[in-house]
């Protein structure tokens, strides 16, 4: 009798089903043309023209807000972690998914002096909606953590060490 393999099921499988749909549906809405094929109008556009002078006409077409809104919330309360291009790809304000062009502004930034500096560029990425700029590095490397240092200081402590015993040996 052959022993039976460990399941390789992902825990709370139907949470991070949940999660994944909301993201999903969140970016379909959001880059939803404005017209359709037959060039007629959509709902979305009707609603965006009856709303044009109020401070609703910035938000995103569709109900994105709410959708990443509760994709958040069910991470959070299932403790389940996003990836972190899902996290990079909501706005922390006013939790709409940055689209870059429809949603989002993105720019790259290099505050070094006259931008000598190749390592110091910053992707800047600004929501349409609410004007929060979030700013990942681009390019650099990140920095090994302690622990990493710490080990390749030690292996290249032993290799040092070793070959000083095969050269007197």
């Amino acid at each position: 009798m052959a022993k039976e393999k460990p399941s390789k099921s992902v825990p709370n499988k139907s949470q991070h089903l949940r999660i994944s749909y909301l993201y999903q549906a969140a970016n379909y809405l959001s880059t939803q043309r404005k017209t359709n094929a037959g060039g007629e109008k959509t709902s979305m556009e009707i609603n965006r023209n009856q709303l044009q002078n109020n401070e609703a006409s910035s938000r995103p077409p569709g109900n994105t807000v709410s959708l990443a809104s509760t994709l958040g919330t069910i991470s959070q309360r299932t403790q389940i972690r996003i990836s972190k291009d899902i996290k990079r790809s909501i706005c922390k304000r006013c939790n709409t998914l940055l689209v870059p062009g429809i949603t989002a502004q993105n720019s790259i930034e290099n505050k070094s002096i006259n931008g000598q500096k190749p390592w110091a560029d910053v992707l800047v990425v600004q929501c349409i909606a609410c004007s929060a700029a979030k700013r990942f590095p681009v390019g650099a490397k990140r920095q090994e953590s302690k622990a990493e240092r710490a080990a390749a200081k030690e292996a290249s402590r032993l290799n040092s060490l070793e070959e000083r015993i095969a050269s007197h040996g």
